[in-house]
This record gives structure tokens, C-alpha cells and sequence, in this order.
């Protein structure tokens, strides 16, 4: 028995960077090239409410470590809660 799942996302541009939204709820991070512009425009977005995200899923071996702080201290500042998850 073969079971396919077939997940739709919408690519999200955030100052050059591709994310990937699912579900209207989780925004993925995977590729490398994420920093302070990317970081800044991410934040921008949920704090205006123009990308309502619950979970924010990171590939942690595409990101230095001052990248995912500074992702941590942002997200911590902002209204709504939104979980940050690192995968490895």
C-alpha cells in the first residue's frame, strides 16, 4: 500500500528569501541566506497582520546562530504568539 501526501504551500518572498507558507498557519524556512533584512521584513509582515503564522518551522543548519537569536528576540516582542521550531 503506497500512500502519497501531496502538500500545497505558497512561496513567500521576504527581501529576496523564499519561505514556504502551508496551511495558512506555518511558515517554513529551509534554504540558506536568511538574515537581519530577511528577519526584519518576516517581522514586519506578522506585526501588521499581513501573514498571520502560528509556527515558524527553521532548518537549523541553514542558519548561522545570530540569525536564529535575532529571529528568537523578535518573535518574542511581537503581540500574537507565534512558536519557533528548529529542525536539524
Amino acid at each position: 500500500m503506497v500512500i502519497k501526501w501531496i502538500l500545497t504551500y505558497r512561496a513567500i518572498d521576504f527581501s529576496g528569501y523564499c519561505a514556504r507558507y502551508v496551511d495558512n498557519t506555518r511558515l517554513y524556512l529551509i534554504d540558506e541566506r536568511w538574515g537581519t533584512e530577511q528577519t526584519r521584513d518576516l517581522l514586519n509582515h506578522i506585526g501588521t497582520h499581513q501573514l498571520p503564522v502560528q509556527t515558524i518551522v527553521i532548518y537549523g543548519y541553514s542558519f548561522d546562530l545570530e540569525s536564529i537569536r535575532e529571529l528568537e528576540i523578535g518573535l518574542k516582542q511581537l503581540d500574537q504568539k507565534v512558536n519557533l521550531v528548529k529542525r536539524y
